[in-house]
């Protein structure tokens, strides 16, 4: 299907079999990379982190997806012991992992939102989620590096952005 779907994007897409660990492409060979609902079951995060900056283009867009350890005390209990089995009935997917900080140390994230989807879901572990773009650094260094990370958390909110919260140019989100 992704083949068939490829063969009629407005764009040129190429479908290749391949690990988040170990991309079948060349560096910085992409202009942009799309990761869905991936992080939760890859075994090594940061390696697969550094495949998708390794095969994107300095300045290359990085847009996610994904779920999150959530940042209400309460419910991220409920996420711990929701671990113990969630993992081995859905592919190895960790429901309490916090990828955003982990995103933020190969990536510039530029914007980031936290919600829950569904809205109205209380007692399913993987719905506090996030949306957001980042990019690659062009000069080999990232924001980790040189600001501390992407977001800082507040009161159990995400302020994103550059300047502060009064500078006008960041956005508030909860989590």
């Amino acid at each position: 299907r992704a083949e068939q779907a490829a063969a009629g994007a407005p764009v040129p897409v190429r479908v290749a079999d391949g690990v988040a660990t170990e991309l079948p492409a060349r560096d910085g060979e992409f202009d942009a990379v799309v990761f869905s609902g991936l992080l939760c079951s890859v075994p090594d995060v940061p390696a697969a982190l550094g495949e998708f900056a390794r095969v994107l283009r300095p300045g290359g867009e990085v847009r996610f997806y994904e779920h999150v350890r959530s940042a209400d005390p309460l419910f991220a209990g409920f996420q711990r012991v929701a671990d113990l089995a969630w993992p081995h009935l859905n592919g190895g997917c960790r429901v309490r992992r916090d990828t955003l900080p982990l995103i933020s140390r190969v990536f510039t994230v530029e914007s980031c939102r936290g919600f829950r989807f569904p809205p109205s879901a209380f007692l399913y572990p993987v719905a506090p989620r996030i949306l957001g773009t980042a990019r690659k650094p062009g000069n080999g260094l990232s924001r980790l590096s040189r600001t501390g990370g992407a977001g800082r958390r507040r009161r159990g909110r995400w302020w994103r952005g550059r300047g502060g919260p009064r500078s006008g140019r960041w956005r508030e989100g909860r989590r």
